[in-house]
């Protein structure tokens, strides 16, 4: 065999982190329904034989991208501080970027033993977030420092959840800062805990009740776990019926973000004419997007693999999102821009989070979300 033979049939000595980064960045980049061993494969310039040579489908590679990235991650110590601690966890995960967008949207997708593994992992930062919190704070309760301590978890989670314009090491700054500003935000008194009541009454339109169950659908099972005929049964319309409104998921899909859009851009009109001040009227923006993300799954835009979908989403999720940074701007007008906009993106990523965990809510919940998402927007360095 020529030594040109030998050379091109040796296999790179990393290959398998090859595959795993090629994999990662594919499973951010599309999603992981999205995903199949032989795009994994053709992006590594491989046959398809080579990969499963190393991973048996990808289920099991999935599992190993996550595994890999909390790999070394471990609790923060109770006898540091919380200043440094925040610190640390910023710097750790400005390097893993992909974590909080791979745990937050494709978790469920994990085996039961890997989910359990990052999910206890997760629930001991809180834990120990908690306790570093009372350290500096004791007058906080149980109840109040764990939403604090859940708002500090989502701050680290976010990078990821949206393209960063920071190096790391500025990005890292953003998240520290963002992280102390919010530890000391001022809550109001726990309040009672708020049951949420199941109503059974249904708009007459069809139509509107093909998309409030299509929005509460997509955000408890996820929109690729959601079937035309689950959102069809949920509102009660059935057969030709279903597709006179929708002739597919994704048209649902896109009618329902352009709906939640469309109710937080009313939010935003009215707190433009009510506040001549940008301070004033980005804090009653927020207020309104806390109040509205209750019940609905916020900006985030799902994998469809649908690019035409996806692309309308996040043109209209700019649009949105530059308004809050046109705000920021001008209530803190030597703010740099790249800045700003991080600051507003990690803000978003901390609402929708809390706003998806219910057993946080009690009767002071969105005022305490607001005062903490306020708490954020506040924080940052100043450019000049």
């Amino acid at each position: 065999m020529a030594n040109g033979d030998t050379a091109a049939r040796t296999r790179p000595k990393d290959r398998k982190q090859q595959i795993l980064t090629v994999a990662r960045d594919l499973f951010v980049e599309l999603g992981y329904h999205q995903v199949t061993m032989r795009l994994i494969a053709d992006r590594l310039g491989i046959r398809a034989g080579a990969l499963y040579r190393h991973y048996s489908n990808k289920a099991e590679l999935f599992d190993a991208v996550v595994r890999e990235g909390f790999a070394g991650l471990a609790p923060p110590s109770a006898d540091g501080t919380l200043a440094d601690t925040l610190a640390a966890t910023a710097e750790v995960v400005t390097t893993r970027t992909y974590l909080g967008a791979l745990w937050s949207r494709e978790a469920r997708f994990l085996p039961a033993e890997t989910y359990t593994t990052v999910r206890d992992l997760l629930r001991r930062y809180t834990r120990a977030y908690v306790t570093l919190l009372q350290a500096d704070r004791p007058e906080l309760s149980d109840a109040e420092a764990e939403l604090l301590a859940w708002g500090l978890q989502s701050i680290m989670g976010s990078p990821g959840r949206y393209p960063a314009r920071l190096p790391a090491a500025e990005l890292s700054q953003v998240l520290l800062g963002a992280g102390l500003a919010l530890s000391t935000a001022r809550l109001a008194p726990p309040g009672e805990p708020i049951e949420r009541i199941e109503s059974s009454l249904q708009p007459v339109s069809r139509r509107e009740r093909l998309l409030l169950g299509a929005m509460r659908l997509f955000a408890e099972r996820g929109y690729q776990d959601t079937a035309m005929a689950d959102i069809g049964a949920v509102a009660d319309v059935t057969g030709p019926s279903l597709y006179a409104h929708f002739d597919s998921k994704g048209a649902v899909l896109l009618a329902a973000f352009q709906r939640g859009t469309q109710v937080l851009w009313a939010e935003l009109d009215d707190a433009l004419r009510a506040h001549a001040d940008p301070v004033d009227a980005l804090a009653a923006v927020v207020a309104g997007y806390v109040r509205r993300s209750r019940d609905w799954s916020g900006l985030s835009v799902p994998m469809t693999g649908d690019a035409a979908i996806e692309d309308a989403a996040r043109a209209a999720q700019r649009e949105y999102v530059a308004e809050w940074v046109g705000l920021l701007e001008d209530g803190r007008p030597v703010l740099e821009h790249a800045v700003a906009r991080a600051l507003v993106h990690t803000t978003l990523s901390v609402i929708d989070d809390l706003c998806r965990t219910p057993h946080l809510f009690d009767a002071a919940f969105e005022d305490n979300v607001t005062a903490m998402a306020l708490a954020i927007l506040r924080s940052g360095s100043e450019a000049g």
